[in-house]
């Protein structure tokens, strides 16, 4: 019986295509828009998880107050190597490093030049975490040395970028504010244009250039196995403040587990993503709004056929149920394209992110309750909106049905 409900309603719809197509627009446009919006809000979610495993759960950042995650040129440094060594001495830390960095204008040619971070750190027994949190992975030429000075590793960007018309490669020369480096490495692709324009030169160049002192940009401690991140931050908080010199509530510094990093991106992603999702859900209530037109229209065109079937026995709940599937389908109809257009639009941003932009944090996820999720809430929107007109076609009676013309 079922089946012949859903045949029933698939050649109603077939037989007022140009109808059913204009009712399907607002569907799947507000489907595709949402479909679109939720794969690429996963794929950056599954992204910044896996940055947080390749980070591991173990460290925790110290930076200074208002930062967040490391200095700008903006924050006055409050931190210092004399810092570094009372947080590895913290307890439950297992060791620290750091960095340090600055904004500099880098020139290799006459056309080619850009504002980069230019960023030091420890080439001794530290360099290690710091290299580890960094993703650092020289992929051509070799990493720094302790005696090296006017050395430098390029980010990515610079050996394969089309945006430049010379790349450079190591044994190349360029400049830092004026200052002659040449080349010796380049770094794995990250996916992240900052991280990939970056440049890592010596402490000793990094001082010279800058005119700095023992003043670091960021803290990286590992936690000691067994103990918890949460636990070794307020021994680290706890430190720090008796150095500094500070109370409760006035620290000059902030102190968070990599954990904590990735939760406050989801936060504001994900409230930025229910905010668009709900702007696009606007069209399904308009496409919702069509198919009750559309549901209406087709309940006073065939109001004859309706009290056909109630005088050949066809109960009030065969014909609510005919109808009701019949919008259920438009639904999933419109959904289906949707969920096509939606995908197809997904990737083709994550194809101009990877391609022209140089970033991997606009990756499209395609996972299954996505895809079956929104087939099953377009055949509810559908259902849901054509209700009103199936009871009303259901509540008709068969001798007026029948005597209209």
């Amino acid at each position: 019986m079922i089946k012949d409900y859903f045949k029933m309603a698939f050649k109603n719809l077939t037989h007022r295509r140009l109808r059913t197509f204009l009712t399907l627009i607002g569907i799947f446009v507000g489907i595709a828009a949402v479909v679109g919006l939720i794969s690429l809000t996963q794929g950056f979610n599954n992204y910044l998880n896996q940055q947080f495993k390749t980070l591991g759960a173990d460290k925790i950042s110290i930076s200074p107050s208002g930062s967040a995650f490391g200095a700008s040129d903006n924050v006055v440094n409050s931190l210092t190597k004399s810092d570094v060594e009372v947080i590895a001495k913290s307890n439950g830390v297992q060791e620290a490093s750091y960095e340090s960095f600055k904004t500099g204008k880098i020139e290799w040619s006459k056309n080619d030049q850009t504002f980069a971070a230019v960023v030091s750190y420890p080439l001794d027994q530290q360099r290690n975490l710091i290299e580890e949190v960094m993703i650092m992975k020289i992929v051509e030429g070799r990493a720094l040395k302790s005696e090296d000075k006017y050395r430098a590793v390029l980010g990515y960007q610079y050996a394969n970028s089309n945006a430049f018309g010379k790349n450079l490669h190591p044994g190349d020369k360029f400049t830092i504010n004026g200052v002659s480096f040449r080349v010796v490495g380049i770094d794995g692709k990250i996916g992240d244009e900052p991280d990939d324009q970056a440049v890592y030169i010596p402490e000793s160049a990094f001082k010279e250039l800058f005119n700095t002192t023992d003043q670091v940009s960021m803290i990286v401690a590992r936690v000691q196995e067994g103990r918890l991140p949460s636990d070794v931050v307020k021994n680290v908080e706890k430190d720090l403040r008796k150095k500094h010199g500070v109370k409760v509530g006035e620290e000059d510094f902030e102190v968070t587990t990599f954990e904590d990093l990735i939760k406050s991106f989801l936060t504001v992603l994900n409230i930025v993503s229910v905010v668009l999702i709900g702007i696009a859900a606007i069209s399904l209530v308009v496409g919702g709004i069509g198919i009750m037109n559309t549901m209406y229209t087709s309940v006073l065109e065939r109001t004859r056929e309706i009290g056909i079937m109630k005088a050949i026995g066809a109960r009030n709940s065969d014909i609510l149920t005919i109808f009701l599937i019949e919008s259920g389908l438009l639904g999933l109809v419109g959904g289906a394209i949707g969920v096509i257009l939606g995908l197809a639009m997904s990737k083709a941003i994550e194809y101009i992110g990877t391609a022209a932009l140089g970033t991997e944090l606009l990756k499209a996820a395609v996972p299954l309750w996505l895809v079956l999720g929104a087939l099953g809430f377009a055949f509810t929107l559908g259902s849901v909106f054509g209700l009103v007109p199936a009871i009303r076609a259901s509540k008709m009676n068969p001798v007026d049905a029948l005597r209209t013309e």
